[in-house]
């Protein structure tokens, strides 16, 4: 036969022994999908503050916990690398990452590296001017899907003009090698049209 919610979150609570109740009414019986983005503040090169803030759309205003990998990313030889991934625990609509401060300001970040977090992911505007010169210098084909993701999520959340993103498109699409990435920024681009 089949099983309740509450009869299925007890069986696997048993098993885990963690409290899964909170979790479903967050992750389960509510919709919407959060935004994380990053918000530096930087002084004399290096940064001086940092949080990560989290929205929700008006009609599933619901903020939810998230568990994530925030890539921090330098410049060698004209292209991104990857100085360090932190581990984020976000909570609430804001959340500070204190262990930034003080550091060199970096090219990039990037708020769910590796894409563990269930959120989407808008770029702070240093991040999107670096994206707009290098996008195709990261060399981690994934990471140029998850920045290319980024980019469509922040155009449909009207926070980055479709004329802006075609034209990036139209620059550095044409030297993308990877197949399935080309193909979807294709049609999200006839989305855009």
């Amino acid at each position: 036969g089949n099983t309740t919610l509450d009869e299925f979150l007890g069986a696997l609570e048993r098993g885990s022994q963690s409290e899964l109740q909170d979790w479903s009414k967050m992750w389960l019986e509510t919709a919407g999908v959060n935004t994380i983005a990053p918000r530096l503040e930087l002084d004399d090169g290096t940064i001086a503050g940092f949080a990560i803030e989290q929205t929700a759309p008006a009609d599933h205003d619901t903020l939810r916990p998230h568990k994530l990998q925030l890539a921090i990313f330098d410049e060698t030889d004209g292209a991104p690398t990857l100085r360090e991934a932190i581990p984020v625990e976000v909570e609430g609509a804001r959340t500070v990452v204190e262990e930034l401060v003080g550091a060199a300001a970096p090219v990039a970040v990037f708020p769910n590296y590796e894409d563990h977090d269930y959120a989407k992911s808008a770029l702070d505007e240093r991040t999107l001017d670096y994206v707009r010169e290098r996008l195709e210098r990261f060399d981690d084909p994934f990471m140029r899907l998850l920045l290319w993701h980024s980019l469509w999520d922040m155009v449909r959340d009207q926070q980055f003009k479709s004329t802006d993103y075609l034209a990036l498109v139209s620059e550095k699409l044409p030297r993308e090698s990877i197949q399935e990435l080309v193909q979807t920024t294709i049609g999200r681009a006839n989305l855009a049209q």
